[in-house]
């Protein structure tokens, strides 16, 4: 007889501890799909957390769109310059 081997559902952490310090909460709400937080913290600004798990900081910004956009990097004080042409 085959047993059939169950598939390990992916975990969205690692288990590592991870806390933030918040002096308040913007909002806390649960919808039909998740539960979602806007907290205030010292260190990033305003957090999105969904169902416990922090997904954007306000101090995410620049890097997040920088990404997002292809945006050059600088790099061993070499720049590139990006050009746009409408």
């Amino acid at each position: 007889m085959i047993e059939k081997k169950k598939k390990k559902t992916p975990s969205l952490a690692d288990d590592r501890i991870v806390e933030y310090g918040f002096t308040r909460s913007h909002f806390d709400e649960r919808s039909r799909f998740q539960h979602i937080q806007i907290l205030e913290t010292p260190d990033h600004g305003r957090m999105l957390v969904l169902d416990g798990l922090v997904n954007l900081a306000e101090g995410d910004t620049e890097s997040y769109t920088h990404a997002i956009m292809g945006l050059p990097e600088v790099s061993e004080g070499r720049r590139e310059d990006l050009h746009l042409v409408e």
